[in-house]
Parts: C-alpha cells; sequence; structure tokens
C-alpha cells in the first residue's frame, strides 16, 4: 500500500471487480422476498408517477393534499424504475442496489487519486461494502443510499479537480453533487460541505486569489444546486400539496424545521426510549454504544487512531493532506452532529459515516505500513491489536449472536501481529491476518442480513443482535420485539410489508363502491395508508401526513369536502384528534358486520 504505487498489481483491478459484484450480490439476494420494503416510499413512488407536478413535488397520496416528508430526488429514481417494470417490491429497491453498487468502485478511485496507491483504494471500496449498516440500508427503500452516493460521487470530483485539468469544472460538478445530496436528506448532506471546501483550499496549487474564489464559486454552487427546489415548490404561483413534515406548508420551514434544526435538537416524532427501541443516548460515545456501534464502527477507533497520528507526523504532501481533510474532516464533522443531536435518531443514520471511516481507515492501514516498512514495527501491530480487541468488544456484548465470531478474530489477530513483528519476510501475510481478523465479523453481520437473518424494521433497518436494538426497552417489552427483530421470522415479517391485511382488503373493497372523489380517508400516519395506495387506484388521503401532525387537511377542509360529498369513508384510530372528534361527531360509523365481522378500527360513512 505504498503511497508511491502508481501502476496497479494486476490483481488489485480483478479484485475490486469482484468486491463490487459481490457486493451487488448481497445487495441483491432475494429482492423479491423484501416486500414493500419501507412501504412509504413504494406507495410515493406510485403516485409521484402520475404526473408532472407529482413527480416534481414528491407527491404522496393520490388526492394530491400531501407531499412526502423530503425532497424527492431520493424517491425520483424508484419512480422510473417503476415506470419500467411496473409496481413491485423489487422494483422499488433495485435503484437502491445500483446506488449501492455504484459508491463501491467509486470510492475506490476517489482514495487512489488522493493516495496513489490502487490497493488503499481497493481497502477503503472493501471495507464499505463489508459494512453491515451499509447492505441493510442498500435492501431498503429509504432515500439513504442516493445520499451515500451522491457524496462519495461529490468526494470522486473533488479528486478530480485536484488531479488533473479542468480544475473549476471538476470543484463545481463537486459542490453540484452536494446540492443533489441535500436534494436527497436535506441538511445530512451539508454536514460534510465544510470538510470539502478546506480539502480543495490545502489541496490545490493554484495562488490564494483563484483558489479563494473556485471556493466562493463552489459556495454559490452547492447553495443554487441545494435550494433550487425549495425555490420552486414556495414559488409555486397555482395549486400545490401541503408540503409533509412543515409546519406551514412550506418547503423552507420543512428545510430549516423538520429536516434541519428539528432532527437536531429535538422535535415531537423523536424522543423516549420507551417510543423507539433503536434510541441511543446522545453524547460523544453514542457511536460505541451497544445500540449503534455494530451497524457502522468496526472500524472507527481504527480510524480515530489514524487521524491522530496523521497529524501529529512530519508534513505529507499537499494531495494526501487534502484526502485525510476531506474523509477526516467528514467523520468528525458528521459524526459529532450524529452523535450529540436530540431529534430523530435511526441506526441507519450512520451510513453516512461509512465512506469516511473506510477510507480514513484504508489511509491509515497505507500509513501505518509504510512506517513498518521503514522500520517502525510496533505501531503497526498496536493499532491493529486495539482494533481487534474493539471488534472481540463488540462481540462479546452479545455472545448469543454467533459468538463463535470472538475465536477466528483473536486468532487472526494474533496470527497477524506475530507475523509483523516477526521481520520484514512475513509482513505481508502479516497484514493480511490482522486486516481478515477486523474485518470477517462485520463481513458475516452482513452476509446474515443478505442471507435473510434482517433485524430491524422495513422503516428502520438494522443489523446484528436483538439485544442492541431493544437496550432501551423495559425488560418485559424486550421479548415482544425480539420476533420482529432476529432470525428468520423477522424476514417472513419483511415479507409482507406493504401488503394488504384481510381487514384492509375488506375496507379497500367497500371503498372501490364509492363514487366520491375522496373514497378513502385515513387518520394515523401515511404508513396506514401506503398499503391502499400501492394495491388500488383508490383515491385515498392519509391526514396527517408521515407524523400525523401535519395540519392537512384542516378540520375545515375536511367538513367542506364532506358537505360537498366529496369524501365518503374515513378510518380513525385511537389518537385523540380534531379531524377525528369532527368525524365522529358528523359521520355514521359503520357496523363492522356490513364489511368485516373482526375489525379493530373504527370505519365511518360520511355521504
Amino acid at each position: 500500500m505504498n503511497t508511491d504505487d502508481r501502476a496497479p498489481a494486476r490483481w488489485v483491478p480483478i479484485a475490486l471487480i469482484a468486491t463490487t459484484v459481490l457486493a451487488g450480490a448481497g445487495y441483491a439476494w432475494d429482492l423479491a422476498g423484501q416486500g414493500y420494503s419501507y412501504a412509504y416510499y413504494s406507495a410515493a413512488a406510485k403516485t409521484m408517477g402520475s404526473g408532472l407536478q407529482e413527480f416534481l413535488f414528491g407527491t404522496y397520496d393520490p388526492v394530491g393534499v400531501l407531499t412526502i416528508d423530503k425532497p424527492p430526488l431520493g424517491v425520483w429514481p424508484q419512480v422510473v424504475s417503476v415506470w419500467i417494470f411496473g409496481l413491485h417490491g423489487w422494483a422499488v429497491l433495485l435503484p437502491q442496489v445500483i446506488a449501492g453498487v455504484l459508491a463501491v468502485p467509486l470510492l475506490a478511485f476517489t482514495v487512489r487519486r488522493f493516495t496513489r496507491s490502487p490497493k488503499t483504494g481497493l481497502l477503503a471500496a472493501v471495507i464499505l461494502a463489508v459494512t453491515p449498516v451499509t447492505m441493510v440500508i442498500t435492501r431498503d427503500n429509504a432515500p439513504d443510499p442516493w445520499l451515500v452516493l451522491c457524496l462519495v460521487a461529490a468526494a470522486y470530483a473533488l479528486s478530480r479537480a485536484l488531479t488533473g485539468n479542468a480544475e473549476t469544472r471538476w470543484l463545481v460538478l463537486a459542490a453540484a453533487l452536494l446540492g443533489c445530496g441535500f436534494l436527497v436528506k436535506m441538511g445530512q448532506a451539508l454536514l460534510v460541505a465544510p470538510a470539502f471546501l478546506a480539502a480543495y483550499l490545502v489541496g490545490t496549487s493554484l495562488a490564494w486569489g483563484k483558489r479563494l474564489l473556485n471556493g466562493a464559486i463552489a459556495v454559490v454552487t452547492v447553495v443554487v444546486a441545494s435550494l433550487w427546489w425549495v425555490v420552486l415548490v414556495d414559488l409555486w404561483p397555482g395549486a400545490k400539496p401541503f408540503v409533509g413534515g412543515s409546519a406551514d406548508g412550506s418547503a423552507w420551514d420543512l428545510t430549516v424545521g423538520y429536516n434541519g434544526f428539528g432532527r437536531i435538537s429535538g422535535q415531537s416524532a423523536a424522543t423516549g426510549n420507551e417510543a423507539n427501541p433503536f434510541y441511543s443516548t446522545p453524547g460523544i460515545l453514542r457511536l460505541f454504544s451497544e445500540s449503534l456501534a455494530g451497524q457502522a464502527a468496526w472500524l472507527l477507533p481504527l480510524a480515530l487512531l489514524g487521524l491522530v497520528i496523521f497529524f501529529v507526523r512530519p508534513k505529507a504532501p499537499r494531495l494526501v493532506v487534502a484526502g485525510w481533510v476531506l474523509f477526516g474532516g467528514w467523520l468528525v464533522l458528521a459524526g459529532l452532529v450524529l452523535s450529540f443531536m436530540t431529534g430523530v435518531w435511526l441506526p441507519y443514520y450512520t451510513s453516512m459515516l461509512v465512506p469516511a471511516i473506510a477510507a480514513v481507515a484504508a489511509f491509515t492501514i497505507a500509513m501505518l505500513w509504510r512506517y513498518h516498512l521503514a522500520g517502525n514495527r510496533w505501531l503497526l501491530p498496536s493499532v491493529i491489536a486495539i482494533s481487534a480487541a474493539w471488534v472481540f468488544l463488540l462481540i462479546q456484548r452479545d455472545t448469543g449472536w454467533h459468538g463463535w465470531l470472538r475465536f477466528p478474530v483473536v486468532a487472526l489477530a494474533v496470527v497477524g501481529i506475530v507475523a509483523l513483528l516477526a521481520g520484514r519476510r512475513f509482513a505481508g501475510p502479516g497484514l493480511a491476518s490482522g486486516l481478515a481478523a477486523l474485518l470477517i465479523t462485520p463481513l458475516t453481520w452482513s452476509a446474515l442480513a443478505a442471507s435473510g437473518y434482517w433485524v430491524g424494521w422495513a422503516t428502520n433497518p438494522a443489523a446484528g443482535p436483538v439485544s442492541g436494538q431493544t437496550e432501551f426497552l423495559p425488560p418485559q417489552e424486550r421479548a415482544e420485539y425480539a420476533e420482529y427483530f432476529a432470525g428468520r421470522k423477522s424476514a417472513e415479517i419483511k415479507a409482507k410489508t406493504g401488503s394488504l391485511s384481510a381487514e384492509y382488503a375488506a375496507i379497500l373493497k367497500l371503498a372501490q363502491s364509492s363514487t366520491t372523489d375522496i373514497q378513502l380517508a385515513a387518520e394515523g400516519g401515511a404508513l396506514r395508508v401506503a398499503p391502499f395506495i400501492i394495491h388500488s387506484d383508490l383515491r385515498v388521503l392519509a391526514m396527517g401526513g408521515f407524523t400525523t401532525d401535519d395540519p392537512a387537511p384542516s378540520v375545515d377542509q375536511l367538513s367542506g369536502w364532506v358537505r360537498d360529498k366529496r369524501v365518503r369513508y374515513v378510518l380513525t384510530d385511537s389518537e385523540k384528534r380534531a379531524r377525528s372528534d369532527w368525524v365522529e361527531a358528523h359521520c355514521r360509523l359503520v357496523p363492522p358486520a356490513d364489511y368485516f365481522p373482526d375489525a379493530e378500527q373504527k370505519l365511518y360513512d360520511c355521504a
């Protein structure tokens, strides 16, 4: 992994192709068995494909009242896939697989440009591919794989700006790709923007006046590429849907509120470990906690040690420093925000850290390998020992979940350390053994997730032992949740996501007999309505949007629809809401015997 290794060994391109193919095989394994995965986005993909305005705004319901609670770019690939193949579970997941597969070699090419070492790029790609959260989020249709791809592509464009011709154009492309990331998950993408700017400023060879001018152009590009959709939606002259997740129906409020400061400082849908089995305590050690460490933190100590060692060492080449600043800044900035944020927190948010962890870990191994060959025989074995001890600790937290992995981790680490200390002749095999010790467990977890031992929910994918996902639940609830998180049972449950229950099928049949404009409106969140959208052309409305808190439709709007005979059936839930109270007071409760004798929900006829 010599940083002067410009010409790849013959096996490196072959190994990168193999890594990419195997990663794709894991991501795509049994896609048809994943149900409709995150049914919220599957339903949105169908509705957004029904017209230009629906596509542009990210409209969720066929009535056109509400949008999804994010910008639409992350769902657009799913819409295109549904246009081509029809609405199937595998069709909405296929774009995710494509995004995940593209990120693997793209990260390798990026790291290679910064280090001039194809082997270091290959190692970064391998780490990205085997990290468990990468596997589970790529097999889900939340937009995060596209966020990761946008960020990795932006890093690649930046590496081209610093290593070739057309520097300004490549820099502008990097900035535009960061803007695309914003249109996938808003502010989460811009957490890394300062690292990109700093890497460019330290990495370019231009005079300071020119580099500052280019930096200013990049900043403007990021702003324009990020906010064009916000401006378009808010200045749209005609009728438009209420922007889901916002307080006032504006895309700007969605940007700075629900998907902005609300995600960091807390919001109504966020907190309380009783409501969220994936909860983790905010703080500097959050990413190392039982509920999160197994998702992305296998090599986090290695990466952090590498950052410390690098920035106290003698001066490095300009391009190498830029690579460390880019990916190290990405890791530190995003990692700190994710560690301390008190808003909505889901384990798969850590997927945006994986490219940075992978790149910095690969940088670290390359750096320590160079030191080792130069005569420093203890630093590399020591770092491998510390990193292997961390992997051992993660397994030890729940030995009931493939605890046998402790033994190969220890054996491989010991063999690697002994070989590294034995002399230069055994250094190569020793390094390979040490890396195997660090990667065998995340690789196994990823393989288990791909093979059907999926843990987590379709709306909240995660990998690993049940204990980690139920850490904050009361003891009496842990056994109940374990059924959803562990083993083949969890795969069976996921395969049914987005399907119609017998009760929903009965409600659907009844609603389809109506000739009103809105055949069914439902409280309880957009996910509750998703099966109706997926399995029919019903004119259905998810009142309250994804969080159930959106003020759309208002009571006055709903009452006007009923007065004008535009809405027929309304499905309520157990929560007390002004809309539900109005429905109960003005509409007729449909006897369950009329549609489904064992009905557990209340259905009202407002005709």
